[in-house]
Protein backbone atom coordinates (compact mmCIF):
# COMPACT_ATOMS: atom_id res chain seq x y z
CA UNK A 1 0.00 0.00 0.00
CA UNK A 2 2.97 2.38 0.48
CA UNK A 3 4.57 2.51 -2.98
CA UNK A 4 0.89 2.51 -4.42
CA UNK A 5 -0.05 5.36 -2.34
CA UNK A 6 3.63 6.74 -3.29
CA UNK A 7 2.58 6.60 -6.58
CA UNK A 8 -0.76 8.31 -6.95
CA UNK A 9 0.99 11.28 -5.11
CA UNK A 10 3.12 11.01 -7.84
CA UNK A 11 0.60 11.42 -10.54
CA UNK A 12 0.53 7.54 -10.90
CA UNK A 13 -2.36 5.14 -10.94
CA UNK A 14 -5.26 4.92 -9.18
CA UNK A 15 -5.35 2.99 -5.46
CA UNK A 16 -7.77 0.35 -5.21
CA UNK A 17 -8.46 -1.33 -1.42
CA UNK A 18 -10.26 -4.67 -1.29
CA UNK A 19 -12.94 -5.14 0.97
CA UNK A 20 -12.11 -5.97 4.70
CA UNK A 21 -8.92 -3.92 3.73
CA UNK A 22 -7.36 -2.74 7.89
CA UNK A 23 -4.11 -1.07 6.81
CA UNK A 24 -2.26 1.91 8.40
CA UNK A 25 0.70 3.94 6.78
CA UNK A 26 3.15 6.52 8.00
CA UNK A 27 3.45 9.36 5.57
CA UNK A 28 7.03 11.44 6.45
CA UNK A 29 6.49 14.97 4.47
CA UNK A 30 10.15 15.99 4.36
CA UNK A 31 9.35 19.03 5.79
CA UNK A 32 6.71 20.78 7.72
CA UNK A 33 3.50 22.15 6.30
CA UNK A 34 0.51 23.74 7.13
CA UNK A 35 -2.16 22.19 4.59
CA UNK A 36 -5.78 21.49 3.98
CA UNK A 37 -5.59 17.60 3.66
CA UNK A 38 -7.11 16.51 0.34
CA UNK A 39 -8.69 13.33 -0.46
CA UNK A 40 -11.15 12.12 -3.50
CA UNK A 41 -12.25 8.41 -3.44
CA UNK A 42 -14.99 6.48 -5.39
CA UNK A 43 -17.18 3.56 -4.13
CA UNK A 44 -16.46 1.79 -0.80
CA UNK A 45 -19.74 2.79 0.93
CA UNK A 46 -18.96 2.24 5.02
CA UNK A 47 -15.41 2.67 4.58
CA UNK A 48 -13.90 4.91 7.00
CA UNK A 49 -10.04 7.05 6.55
CA UNK A 50 -8.36 8.11 9.37
CA UNK A 51 -5.94 10.96 8.56
CA UNK A 52 -3.72 12.26 11.73
CA UNK A 53 -0.80 15.01 11.65
CA UNK A 54 1.89 15.14 14.35
CA UNK A 55 5.11 17.23 14.28
CA UNK A 56 7.38 14.66 15.71
CA UNK A 57 7.65 10.62 16.61
CA UNK A 58 8.56 9.55 19.96
CA UNK A 59 10.47 6.47 21.45
CA UNK A 60 9.36 4.38 23.95
CA UNK A 61 10.07 6.59 26.86
CA UNK A 62 8.10 9.23 25.18
CA UNK A 63 10.65 11.40 24.32
CA UNK A 64 11.27 13.15 20.89
CA UNK A 65 14.19 11.82 18.98
CA UNK A 66 15.32 12.80 15.37
CA UNK A 67 12.73 14.09 13.13
CA UNK A 68 13.92 13.04 10.07
CA UNK A 69 13.23 8.84 10.73
CA UNK A 70 10.55 6.71 11.79
CA UNK A 71 12.96 4.04 12.92
CA UNK A 72 11.89 2.50 16.30
CA UNK A 73 9.52 5.21 16.95
CA UNK A 74 5.66 5.66 17.59
CA UNK A 75 3.23 8.07 16.00
CA UNK A 76 1.67 9.65 19.58
CA UNK A 77 0.14 12.55 19.35
CA UNK A 78 -1.45 14.50 16.64
CA UNK A 79 -4.73 16.21 15.68
CA UNK A 80 -6.90 14.34 12.94
CA UNK A 81 -10.06 13.64 10.71
CA UNK A 82 -12.41 11.06 10.07
CA UNK A 83 -13.68 10.73 6.45
CA UNK A 84 -16.64 8.36 5.88
CA UNK A 85 -17.36 7.27 2.41
CA UNK A 86 -20.95 6.92 1.57
CA UNK A 87 -20.01 5.22 -1.94
CA UNK A 88 -20.47 7.92 -4.44
CA UNK A 89 -18.41 8.16 -7.48
CA UNK A 90 -15.39 11.05 -6.55
CA UNK A 91 -16.17 11.96 -3.35
CA UNK A 92 -14.24 14.54 -1.96
CA UNK A 93 -13.19 15.34 1.30
CA UNK A 94 -11.17 18.03 2.92
CA UNK A 95 -11.54 20.40 6.46
CA UNK A 96 -12.65 23.58 7.38
CA UNK A 97 -9.67 24.80 8.79
CA UNK A 98 -5.81 23.94 7.79
CA UNK A 99 -3.92 20.50 9.76
CA UNK A 100 -0.10 20.95 10.85
CA UNK A 101 2.82 18.86 11.04
CA UNK A 102 6.00 16.87 9.69
CA UNK A 103 3.88 12.97 9.76
CA UNK A 104 0.81 12.23 8.52
CA UNK A 105 -0.77 8.66 9.40
CA UNK A 106 -3.17 7.62 7.42
CA UNK A 107 -5.46 3.87 8.27
CA UNK A 108 -7.72 2.99 5.46
CA UNK A 109 -10.58 0.56 6.93
CA UNK A 110 -12.88 -0.87 4.09
CA UNK A 111 -16.13 -2.16 4.17
CA UNK A 112 -18.20 -4.47 2.27
CA UNK A 113 -17.34 -2.52 -0.54
CA UNK A 114 -13.79 -1.47 -2.53
CA UNK A 115 -12.55 1.75 -2.23
CA UNK A 116 -10.99 3.68 -4.96
CA UNK A 117 -8.23 6.56 -4.25
CA UNK A 118 -8.53 8.51 -6.81
CA UNK A 119 -6.31 11.74 -5.09
CA UNK A 120 -4.39 12.00 -2.08
CA UNK A 121 -2.94 15.47 -1.52
CA UNK A 122 -1.79 18.72 0.62
CA UNK A 123 -2.78 22.52 0.08
CA UNK A 124 -0.42 24.36 1.66
CA UNK A 125 -1.20 27.51 3.71
CA UNK A 126 1.20 30.03 5.41
CA UNK A 127 2.45 33.36 4.39
CA UNK A 128 3.75 33.71 0.91
CA UNK A 129 7.25 35.21 2.15
CA UNK A 130 8.53 34.75 -1.65
CA UNK A 131 12.45 33.84 -2.58
CA UNK A 132 13.62 37.48 -2.29
CA UNK A 133 15.54 36.90 0.82
CA UNK A 134 18.92 35.04 0.71
CA UNK A 135 21.54 34.79 3.09
CA UNK A 136 24.95 33.11 2.51
CA UNK A 137 28.44 33.13 4.01
CA UNK A 138 31.75 31.48 4.84
CA UNK A 139 30.53 29.08 7.65
CA UNK A 140 28.52 26.32 5.89
CA UNK A 141 26.54 25.12 8.87
CA UNK A 142 24.38 29.06 8.90
CA UNK A 143 22.53 28.27 5.92
CA UNK A 144 20.59 25.19 7.31
CA UNK A 145 20.18 27.22 10.61
CA UNK A 146 18.63 30.18 7.98
CA UNK A 147 16.65 28.05 5.92
CA UNK A 148 14.73 26.19 9.30
CA UNK A 149 14.38 29.80 10.95
CA UNK A 150 12.56 30.59 7.68
CA UNK A 151 11.16 27.88 7.49
CA UNK A 152 9.29 28.00 10.96
CA UNK A 153 8.47 32.26 10.75
CA UNK A 154 6.37 30.75 7.10
CA UNK A 155 4.91 28.51 9.14
CA UNK A 156 3.61 30.81 12.15
CA UNK A 157 2.28 33.27 9.78
CA UNK A 158 -1.22 33.36 8.55
CA UNK A 159 -4.16 35.85 8.64
CA UNK A 160 -2.14 36.45 12.19
CA UNK A 161 0.67 35.41 13.50
CA UNK A 162 0.84 32.41 15.61
CA UNK A 163 2.74 30.93 18.04
CA UNK A 164 2.68 28.17 17.57
CA UNK A 165 0.24 26.43 14.33
CA UNK A 166 0.43 23.47 16.07
CA UNK A 167 -1.00 23.36 19.94
CA UNK A 168 -1.93 27.28 20.18
CA UNK A 169 -2.70 29.16 17.00
CA UNK A 170 -2.35 32.23 19.20
CA UNK A 171 -0.42 35.98 18.74
CA UNK A 172 1.23 37.42 21.69
CA UNK A 173 2.61 40.54 21.61
CA UNK A 174 6.15 39.28 23.33
CA UNK A 175 6.79 36.96 20.58
CA UNK A 176 4.99 38.35 17.89
CA UNK A 177 7.26 41.72 18.25
CA UNK A 178 10.24 39.58 17.47
CA UNK A 179 8.80 37.98 14.56
CA UNK A 180 7.84 41.03 13.14
CA UNK A 181 11.35 42.12 13.42
CA UNK A 182 12.05 38.92 11.14
CA UNK A 183 9.50 39.77 8.86
CA UNK A 184 11.16 43.18 8.39
CA UNK A 185 14.13 41.83 7.36
CA UNK A 186 12.81 38.81 5.19
CA UNK A 187 9.28 40.61 3.16
CA UNK A 188 8.67 44.34 1.75
CA UNK A 189 5.50 43.68 3.33
CA UNK A 190 4.20 45.80 6.33
CA UNK A 191 0.44 44.59 6.34
CA UNK A 192 1.13 41.74 8.94
CA UNK A 193 2.80 44.44 11.69
CA UNK A 194 0.10 46.82 10.95
CA UNK A 195 -2.71 43.43 11.57
CA UNK A 196 -0.87 42.80 14.61
CA UNK A 197 -0.97 45.83 16.29
CA UNK A 198 -4.69 46.73 15.11
CA UNK A 199 -5.78 43.57 16.73
CA UNK A 200 -4.15 43.64 20.07
CA UNK A 201 -5.60 47.74 19.80
CA UNK A 202 -9.18 46.38 19.29
CA UNK A 203 -8.37 44.13 22.15
CA UNK A 204 -7.88 46.93 24.74
CA UNK A 205 -9.47 47.27 28.61
CA UNK A 206 -10.59 49.87 29.71
CA UNK A 207 -7.74 50.70 31.94
CA UNK A 208 -5.50 50.69 28.75
CA UNK A 209 -3.56 47.05 28.86
CA UNK A 210 -3.48 44.66 26.16
CA UNK A 211 -4.52 40.83 26.38
CA UNK A 212 -1.61 38.77 26.23
CA UNK A 213 -2.54 36.89 23.69
CA UNK A 214 -5.37 36.86 20.61
CA UNK A 215 -7.58 35.85 19.63
CA UNK A 216 -8.99 34.40 23.06
CA UNK A 217 -12.37 33.73 24.09
CA UNK A 218 -11.52 35.22 27.83
CA UNK A 219 -8.93 37.13 29.76
CA UNK A 220 -5.35 36.65 30.18
CA UNK A 221 -3.21 39.56 30.90
CA UNK A 222 0.29 40.51 31.24
CA UNK A 223 1.38 43.87 31.85
CA UNK A 224 4.86 43.13 30.39
CA UNK A 225 3.67 42.17 27.15
CA UNK A 226 1.49 45.05 26.97
CA UNK A 227 4.74 46.66 27.15
CA UNK A 228 5.93 44.57 24.15
CA UNK A 229 2.76 45.84 22.23
CA UNK A 230 3.97 49.32 22.82
CA UNK A 231 7.38 48.64 21.22
CA UNK A 232 5.98 47.36 18.26
CA UNK A 233 5.41 50.91 17.72
CA UNK A 234 8.46 52.09 17.65
CA UNK A 235 9.45 48.86 15.48
CA UNK A 236 7.36 50.04 12.75
CA UNK A 237 8.43 53.82 13.19
CA UNK A 238 11.60 52.46 11.37
CA UNK A 239 10.90 49.52 9.45
CA UNK A 240 7.17 50.80 8.22
CA UNK A 241 5.81 52.50 5.26
CA UNK A 242 2.69 54.67 6.42
CA UNK A 243 3.11 57.67 8.88
CA UNK A 244 -0.63 58.32 8.08
CA UNK A 245 -1.61 55.03 9.64
CA UNK A 246 0.82 54.84 12.33
CA UNK A 247 -0.54 58.45 13.48
CA UNK A 248 -3.99 57.45 13.82
CA UNK A 249 -3.08 54.35 16.06
CA UNK A 250 -0.92 56.29 18.71
CA UNK A 251 -3.94 57.05 20.83
CA UNK A 252 -4.23 53.47 21.58
CA UNK A 253 -0.44 53.30 22.42
CA UNK A 254 -0.91 56.30 24.61
CA UNK A 255 -3.87 54.80 26.85
CA UNK A 256 -1.54 51.62 27.49
CA UNK A 257 1.18 53.69 28.36
CA UNK A 258 -1.04 55.66 31.03
CA UNK A 259 -2.16 52.69 32.71
CA UNK A 260 1.38 51.92 33.68
CA UNK A 261 1.13 55.40 36.06
CA UNK A 262 -1.26 54.34 38.60
CA UNK A 263 1.95 51.72 39.30
CA UNK A 264 4.74 53.84 39.72
CA UNK A 265 5.94 54.88 42.86
CA UNK A 266 7.65 58.46 43.41
CA UNK A 267 11.04 57.74 41.79
CA UNK A 268 8.99 56.13 38.27
CA UNK A 269 9.56 52.51 39.43
CA UNK A 270 7.01 50.23 38.52
CA UNK A 271 5.51 47.74 41.16
CA UNK A 272 2.02 45.35 41.50
CA UNK A 273 1.48 45.24 37.55
CA UNK A 274 -0.81 42.80 36.88
CA UNK A 275 -1.73 39.80 35.34
CA UNK A 276 1.29 37.38 34.12
CA UNK A 277 4.57 39.59 34.25
CA UNK A 278 6.27 37.37 31.49
CA UNK A 279 9.23 37.49 31.27
CA UNK A 280 11.06 33.99 30.12
CA UNK A 281 10.14 30.69 29.90
CA UNK A 282 13.37 29.68 31.63
CA UNK A 283 14.72 30.31 35.51
CA UNK A 284 11.61 32.74 35.66
CA UNK A 285 8.14 32.82 37.40
CA UNK A 286 5.54 35.59 36.89
CA UNK A 287 8.29 37.93 36.47
CA UNK A 288 10.70 36.77 39.29
CA UNK A 289 13.88 35.03 38.24
CA UNK A 290 15.69 31.43 40.00
CA UNK A 291 16.53 32.88 43.35
CA UNK A 292 13.62 35.23 43.56
CA UNK A 293 10.88 35.24 45.49
CA UNK A 294 6.90 35.61 44.28
CA UNK A 295 5.40 38.43 45.64
CA UNK A 296 8.54 40.78 45.32
CA UNK A 297 8.25 43.56 43.36
CA UNK A 298 8.67 43.89 39.80
CA UNK A 299 12.27 44.03 39.89
CA UNK A 300 14.82 45.56 37.09
CA UNK A 301 13.98 43.79 34.24
CA UNK A 302 10.54 44.55 33.99
CA UNK A 303 11.59 48.22 34.98
CA UNK A 304 13.93 48.10 31.81
CA UNK A 305 11.14 46.99 29.77
CA UNK A 306 8.76 49.63 30.51
CA UNK A 307 12.07 52.15 29.21
CA UNK A 308 11.52 50.44 26.79
CA UNK A 309 8.23 51.04 25.88
CA UNK A 310 8.55 54.88 26.83
CA UNK A 311 11.67 54.89 24.43
CA UNK A 312 9.87 52.98 21.40
CA UNK A 313 6.70 55.26 22.64
CA UNK A 314 8.69 58.37 21.78
CA UNK A 315 10.47 57.71 18.63
CA UNK A 316 6.62 56.91 17.48
CA UNK A 317 5.71 60.00 18.10
CA UNK A 318 8.22 62.24 16.86
CA UNK A 319 8.71 60.37 13.99
CA UNK A 320 4.85 61.59 12.49
CA UNK A 321 5.35 65.33 14.17
CA UNK A 322 3.56 64.77 17.57
CA UNK A 323 6.64 66.68 19.50
CA UNK A 324 4.61 67.41 22.90
CA UNK A 325 3.94 64.04 23.36
CA UNK A 326 7.45 62.84 22.35
CA UNK A 327 9.18 65.02 24.45
CA UNK A 328 6.58 63.81 27.44
CA UNK A 329 7.78 60.06 26.79
CA UNK A 330 11.48 61.12 26.67
CA UNK A 331 11.03 63.07 30.28
CA UNK A 332 9.88 59.86 31.75
CA UNK A 333 12.11 57.73 30.11
CA UNK A 334 15.11 59.82 31.35
CA UNK A 335 13.48 60.02 35.17
CA UNK A 336 12.92 56.13 34.65
CA UNK A 337 16.36 55.57 33.54
CA UNK A 338 17.93 57.31 36.72
CA UNK A 339 15.84 55.55 38.73
CA UNK A 340 16.43 52.24 37.73
CA UNK A 341 20.40 53.14 38.09
CA UNK A 342 19.95 54.41 41.02
CA UNK A 343 18.21 51.03 42.46
CA UNK A 344 19.90 48.45 40.75
CA UNK A 345 23.37 49.23 39.22
CA UNK A 346 26.24 47.44 41.52
CA UNK A 347 29.47 49.65 40.70
CA UNK A 348 31.38 46.90 42.49
CA UNK A 349 30.35 43.90 40.16
CA UNK A 350 29.88 46.41 37.32
CA UNK A 351 25.99 44.93 36.56
CA UNK A 352 22.69 45.14 37.13
CA UNK A 353 21.11 43.51 39.97
CA UNK A 354 17.22 42.60 39.69
CA UNK A 355 16.24 43.39 43.42
CA UNK A 356 17.39 46.65 45.01
CA UNK A 357 19.42 44.68 47.77
CA UNK A 358 21.71 43.40 44.70
CA UNK A 359 20.78 39.62 45.82
CA UNK A 360 20.04 38.45 42.50
CA UNK A 361 21.79 38.96 39.02
CA UNK A 362 20.33 37.80 35.35
CA UNK A 363 21.78 37.93 31.87
CA UNK A 364 18.35 39.79 30.81
CA UNK A 365 18.90 42.46 32.96
CA UNK A 366 22.73 42.81 31.41
CA UNK A 367 20.80 42.98 28.09
CA UNK A 368 18.36 45.94 28.32
CA UNK A 369 21.12 47.73 30.42
CA UNK A 370 22.72 47.99 27.24
CA UNK A 371 20.05 48.08 25.26
CA UNK A 372 18.52 50.82 26.96
CA UNK A 373 21.35 53.15 27.61
CA UNK A 374 21.18 52.20 31.71
CA UNK A 375 24.03 50.73 32.04
CA UNK A 376 27.22 53.12 32.10
CA UNK A 377 29.46 52.57 29.03
CA UNK A 378 32.34 51.53 30.92
CA UNK A 379 30.39 48.40 32.11
CA UNK A 380 29.57 47.36 28.57
CA UNK A 381 32.81 45.21 28.49
CA UNK A 382 32.39 43.46 32.12
CA UNK A 383 28.46 42.96 31.32
CA UNK A 384 29.31 41.28 27.83
CA UNK A 385 32.10 39.06 29.25
CA UNK A 386 29.33 38.15 31.94
CA UNK A 387 26.53 37.32 29.03
CA UNK A 388 29.47 35.42 27.23
CA UNK A 389 29.12 32.35 29.87
CA UNK A 390 25.86 32.25 31.72
CA UNK A 391 27.10 29.54 34.08
CA UNK A 392 30.53 31.44 35.14
CA UNK A 393 28.43 34.49 35.84
CA UNK A 394 26.05 32.88 37.71
CA UNK A 395 22.95 33.70 35.75
CA UNK A 396 19.78 31.61 35.27
CA UNK A 397 19.64 29.90 31.97
CA UNK A 398 17.52 31.79 29.00
CA UNK A 399 15.44 30.68 26.62
CA UNK A 400 15.09 31.02 22.83
CA UNK A 401 12.55 34.15 23.00
CA UNK A 402 14.80 35.99 25.17
CA UNK A 403 17.61 35.65 23.02
CA UNK A 404 16.70 38.06 20.48
CA UNK A 405 17.67 40.89 23.32
CA UNK A 406 20.41 38.75 24.20
CA UNK A 407 21.89 38.68 20.68
CA UNK A 408 20.95 42.41 20.14
CA UNK A 409 22.81 43.07 22.21
CA UNK A 410 26.12 41.22 21.29
CA UNK A 411 25.63 43.23 17.46
CA UNK A 412 24.70 46.78 19.67
CA UNK A 413 28.37 46.07 21.58
CA UNK A 414 30.00 44.74 18.40
CA UNK A 415 30.31 41.19 19.18
CA UNK A 416 29.14 39.16 16.36
CA UNK A 417 31.85 36.76 17.01
CA UNK A 418 30.01 35.75 20.62
CA UNK A 419 26.34 35.47 18.21
CA UNK A 420 27.83 32.75 16.36
CA UNK A 421 29.59 30.98 19.13
CA UNK A 422 25.95 30.93 20.96
CA UNK A 423 23.84 28.81 17.71
CA UNK A 424 24.77 25.37 19.53
CA UNK A 425 21.15 24.42 20.47
CA UNK A 426 20.21 25.63 15.98
CA UNK A 427 23.37 24.09 14.69
CA UNK A 428 21.68 20.66 17.38
CA UNK A 429 18.19 21.09 15.62
CA UNK A 430 19.61 20.72 12.20
CA UNK A 431 21.71 17.72 13.33
CA UNK A 432 18.61 16.50 14.54
CA UNK A 433 16.76 16.70 11.23
CA UNK A 434 13.98 19.59 12.26
CA UNK A 435 12.75 21.52 9.80
CA UNK A 436 11.66 24.31 12.21
CA UNK A 437 12.66 25.65 15.22
CA UNK A 438 11.69 24.85 18.40
CA UNK A 439 8.96 26.34 21.23
CA UNK A 440 12.33 25.94 23.67
CA UNK A 441 15.16 26.33 21.43
CA UNK A 442 16.02 22.57 22.81
CA UNK A 443 14.99 19.45 21.10
CA UNK A 444 13.02 18.28 24.30
CA UNK A 445 9.62 20.59 24.75
CA UNK A 446 6.36 20.55 23.33
CA UNK A 447 6.19 22.15 19.69
CA UNK A 448 8.90 21.60 16.91
CA UNK A 449 6.98 24.73 15.27
CA UNK A 450 7.73 28.46 17.60
CA UNK A 451 8.74 31.65 15.30
CA UNK A 452 10.02 33.02 18.86
CA UNK A 453 12.87 30.90 18.74
CA UNK A 454 13.43 31.11 14.85
CA UNK A 455 15.53 34.85 15.32
CA UNK A 456 18.84 34.03 14.09
CA UNK A 457 17.22 34.55 11.32
CA UNK A 458 17.07 38.17 11.65
CA UNK A 459 20.72 38.89 12.90
CA UNK A 460 22.23 37.13 10.10
CA UNK A 461 20.20 39.68 7.68
CA UNK A 462 20.71 42.67 10.23
CA UNK A 463 23.46 42.15 12.26
CA UNK A 464 26.05 40.19 10.30
CA UNK A 465 25.28 41.41 6.60
CA UNK A 466 24.39 44.51 8.71
CA UNK A 467 21.31 45.63 6.79
CA UNK A 468 18.90 47.94 8.82
CA UNK A 469 16.58 51.26 7.98
CA UNK A 470 18.91 54.46 9.25
CA UNK A 471 15.89 57.00 9.22
CA UNK A 472 12.18 56.26 9.97
CA UNK A 473 10.12 54.89 7.62
CA UNK A 474 12.53 53.10 6.03
CA UNK A 475 13.88 56.31 4.65
CA UNK A 476 17.33 55.01 4.07
CA UNK A 477 19.51 52.16 4.90
CA UNK A 478 22.56 51.64 6.56
CA UNK A 479 25.16 48.70 5.64
CA UNK A 480 27.21 48.09 8.54
CA UNK A 481 28.43 44.42 8.32
CA UNK A 482 29.80 42.75 11.72
CA UNK A 483 31.04 39.45 10.06
CA UNK A 484 32.57 38.43 13.41
CA UNK A 485 35.25 36.32 11.52
CA UNK A 486 33.71 34.98 8.93
CA UNK A 487 35.57 35.68 5.85
CA UNK A 488 32.63 36.53 3.10
CA UNK A 489 28.66 37.19 3.63
CA UNK A 490 26.62 37.24 0.35
CA UNK A 491 23.15 38.87 1.52
CA UNK A 492 19.63 40.07 -0.24
CA UNK A 493 17.48 42.32 1.92
CA UNK A 494 13.96 43.37 0.29
CA UNK A 495 12.57 46.38 1.60
CA UNK A 496 9.69 48.51 0.93
CA UNK A 497 11.84 50.06 -1.66
CA UNK A 498 13.48 46.90 -3.40
CA UNK A 499 15.83 44.73 -2.90
CA UNK A 500 19.31 45.17 -1.20
CA UNK A 501 22.21 42.91 -1.86
CA UNK A 502 25.51 42.60 -0.26
CA UNK A 503 28.44 40.52 -1.84
CA UNK A 504 31.46 41.20 0.68
CA UNK A 505 34.76 39.66 1.67
CA UNK A 506 36.63 40.50 4.67
CA UNK A 507 40.60 39.98 5.19
CA UNK A 508 43.35 41.52 7.03
CA UNK A 509 40.95 44.37 8.67
CA UNK A 510 39.29 45.51 5.60
CA UNK A 511 36.44 44.90 3.24
CA UNK A 512 36.11 44.76 -0.17
CA UNK A 513 33.00 44.01 -2.88
CA UNK A 514 29.75 45.40 -3.72
CA UNK A 515 26.61 46.95 -2.49
CA UNK A 516 23.62 47.02 -4.56
CA UNK A 517 20.55 49.60 -3.80
CA UNK A 518 17.61 49.77 -5.49
CA UNK A 519 16.46 53.65 -6.90
CA UNK A 520 14.99 55.57 -3.97
CA UNK A 521 16.81 53.97 -1.15
CA UNK A 522 20.06 56.67 -0.26
CA UNK A 523 22.01 54.76 2.15
CA UNK A 524 25.82 54.42 3.67
CA UNK A 525 27.94 51.87 4.27
CA UNK A 526 29.84 51.66 7.42
CA UNK A 527 33.10 49.91 8.27
CA UNK A 528 35.26 50.31 11.49
CA UNK A 529 33.59 53.88 12.25
CA UNK A 530 34.26 55.47 8.82
CA UNK A 531 31.32 56.18 6.54
CA UNK A 532 30.54 55.74 2.65
CA UNK A 533 27.75 57.04 1.01
CA UNK A 534 25.76 55.10 -1.58
CA UNK A 535 24.00 55.89 -4.45
CA UNK A 536 21.45 53.69 -6.46
CA UNK A 537 22.66 50.85 -8.36
CA UNK A 538 25.73 49.28 -7.92
CA UNK A 539 28.48 50.27 -5.48
CA UNK A 540 31.44 48.78 -5.41
CA UNK A 541 33.33 48.85 -1.84
CA UNK A 542 37.13 48.96 -0.68
CA UNK A 543 38.40 50.45 -4.11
Amino acid sequence: LRDRLTALLAGGALVVLPPGTDETVLWDLSDYFCAYPELAVSGGQGSVIDWHWAESLYDGDGRKNRRDTCEGLRFQDGMGDRFRADGRANAVFTVPWWRCGRWCRLRFKVGDKPLTLTRLALAETRYPLGEGARFACSDETLEPIWRICRRTLENCTHETLMDCPFYEQAMYPGDGRVELQMLAALSPDRRVAQTAISIFDWSRRNDGFVPMVAPLNGGKDSATYTLCWIMMFGDYAKNGTDASWLKAHLPGMRAALEGFVPYEDARGLVSGLPGWNYVDALGWENGVPAGGRLGERPGCVINLQYLQALQAAAEAERVVGETAFAALHEERAARLRQAIRSAYLDAGRGLLAETEAHTNFTAHAQCLGILTDVLPVAFHAKAVEALSDFKRAGFPAMGAYFRYYLFETFFACGRADLFLQSLGDWRAMVAAGLSTTTESGRLSGRSDCHARSASPLYFMQTGLAGVQPSSPLYGSVRIAPQPGGLSWIEAVTPTPKGEVAVRLRFSDGKASGTVTLPSGLPGEFVWRGKSVPLQAGLNRIGE
